[in-house]
């Protein structure tokens, strides 16, 4: 397992709000669910919690998802039954 010295992004945003580093790091969040889902990884528990955030460095910061306890491999044929934390959860 990686060590990460990094704070989650619910801690970074709770000391920092900024909304131009908001709308960055929403970005980079998209960026890396769509290649997760690409190669038929779904995460099932994205929360500011299991983001952490690290090496930040004025504009220059890294993202890291943890907490995969839930996640699969995606089977197109599979049924995946609900799963996540309320209030995160998708409709």
């Amino acid at each position: 397992m990686e060590w990460v010295n990094g704070t989650t992004l619910e801690n970074y945003l709770n000391n920092n709000p900024n909304p131009n580093f908001l709308f960055s790091v929403l970005r980079k969040i998209v960026k890396a669910l769509a290649y997760m889902h690409s190669i038929g990884v779904t995460h099932a528990d994205i929360s500011t919690t299991n983001i952490l955030v690290y090496n930040i460095l004025e504009n220059k910061y890294h993202i890291k998802f943890v907490d995969f306890g839930i996640s699969r491999n995606n089977d197109p044929k599979e049924q995946i039954p609900c799963k996540g934390r309320r209030g995160w959860i998708a409709p």
